[in-house]
């Protein structure tokens, strides 16, 4: 799975589709860039019709993600920024920075450990404090985390860049970033992410409506988003334009 599970190593140019056979190991099948849905797709997609409904006309993702996962890139630069983008109207997205870290409690101090190193940490951090600070629409949010993305191996790069892109003071992000307000908000996100049941196994993991679905639902979200939230909409006779090309 392009996934970030244990540590990785850095992505390659292709897909890798994963099919559960019965009661043995899931099949992988490798592939490059995946142009067509699959039959594997139409069972995730099918499985949609099924469980998710949009609700006043909108779709909602939770998507759990952390900031240094390279899949957590591809997903955001290459499937979250352009289908929000072009279905923005109808998407409702809830970010939530934390991934596969660990919160380690002593008394009231709380510190993070997180599984790309402390790098990471502290850019999950820039995160929370740049989206506690972002002002717009979900879009916005949405952009702004892309933003965040197309530097994410160099976190004070990323955040200084980002941060004046979006209007936003670099000091003060930076200042939250590794201070309490940082550790609070991570936290918070944090104790959401682990509030999940069943517990995630990997990130990113995109909840359609609540709605979590199996591996090959989840891989299918990851490289046809846009045709997941399509089909969601249709379910209500809703079609954007973007869903007719």
């Amino acid at each position: 799975r392009n996934h970030c599970r244990l540590c990785r190593t850095d992505p390659i140019d292709a897909f890798h589709f994963h099919l559960n056979g019965g009661e043995g190991n899931p099949k992988s099948i490798h592939s490059g860039t995946m142009t067509r849905i699959t039959i594997a797709s139409f069972v995730a997609i099918a499985l949609v019709a099924i469980h998710v409904r949009p609700t006043a006309g909108k779709v909602k993702l939770d998507v759990y993600y952390e900031s240094q996962c390279p899949y957590c890139y591809e997903f955001f630069v290459g499937q979250l920024r352009p289908t929000s983008k072009a279905l923005s109207e109808y998407m409702e997205t809830n970010l939530v920075p934390y991934g596969n870290a660990q919160t380690i409690r002593d008394g009231k101090n709380v510190t993070f450990v997180c599984q790309h190193g402390e790098s990471e940490c502290l850019l999950t951090k820039i995160h929370v404090c740049a989206l506690a600070r972002v002002n717009g629409d979900n879009l916005r949010r949405v952009l702004l985390a892309s933003c965040l993305f197309d530097y994410y191996k160099t976190p004070k790069e990323a955040g200084k860049k980002c941060s004046s892109k979006f209007g936003l003071k670099w000091s003060e992000v930076s200042t939250c970033a590794t201070g309490s307000e940082g550790t609070v908000l991570m936290d918070k996100y944090g104790n959401e992410t682990n509030a999940l049941n069943p517990p995630h196994q990997y990130v990113p993991l995109v909840a359609i409506n609540k709605y979590r679905g199996n591996d090959t639902f989840q891989d299918l979200v990851d490289s046809e988003l846009q045709t997941v939230v399509c089909n969601v909409l249709a379910k209500e006779k809703i079609t954007p334009d973007s869903c007719k090309q």
